[in-house]
């Protein structure tokens, strides 16, 4: 006749597997002992049913690590994206308020790109087009314009440069215009911003 098991998961325990190095291995097991007694009711032996569960336990261990490696990456990103996302309204309200916007000229290509607060400041929506832009700059300007850009591209040289421009309603805006060179990988000059 036995008795009640006592069941255990994943117990551990610390065994010398007689390998090679004769070291000591962590390693899991499941067990249920079960007392096995006599004709007297006492307990002449105990029954031991035990299945090592080392693999799944690291599994289970592992798994849980890079879950909370995951989170952590996540909540990190989540952290950069709200940072990024209050710095650029930083920047957003900063520049609106000086009647600023951000603009970035592609040295190699000849290509302007503009932010989308350009048109409310200048008066006038930018083109995509460097030769249209030039033209709305005011003629007396637009040589002094024109070669600071090809200084630009050829030397890398940044500039700094007062203009007048012709917004949509037709009177005259003044800007000054402050750009730095940035050099690609083989350090040519690559955009003026």
């Amino acid at each position: 006749a036995g008795g009640a098991p006592i069941r255990r998961e994943d117990a551990r325990f610390v065994v010398a597997r007689g390998g090679p190095d004769g070291g000591l291995e962590e390693t899991f097991w499941a067990y249920a002992l079960s007392p096995v007694y006599g004709d007297d009711g006492a307990v002449v032996a105990v029954h031991n049913v035990a299945t090592e569960t080392t693999a799944r336990v690291r599994a289970v261990t592992e798994r849980e690590r890079l879950l909370a490696e995951a989170e952590a990456a996540r909540a990190a990103a989540e952290c950069t994206a709200d940072a990024l996302r209050a710095s650029e309204e930083r920047l957003r309200l900063a520049t609106e308020a000086a009647r600023m916007y951000a603009w970035e000229f592609d040295l190699r290509t000849g290509t302007p790109t503009f932010s989308a607060d350009a048109a409310r400041v200048a008066g006038r929506a930018p083109s995509a087009s460097l030769a249209e832009n030039l033209a709305a700059v005011h003629p007396d300007d637009r040589a002094h314009v024109a070669d600071a850009l090809e200084a630009a591209r050829r030397d890398g040289q940044g500039f700094d440069y007062e203009m007048r421009t012709t917004p949509d309603d037709g009177g005259t805006a003044w800007f000054r215009v402050v750009g730095t060179v940035l050099r690609d990988p083989d350090a040519a000059p690559a955009r003026a911003v």
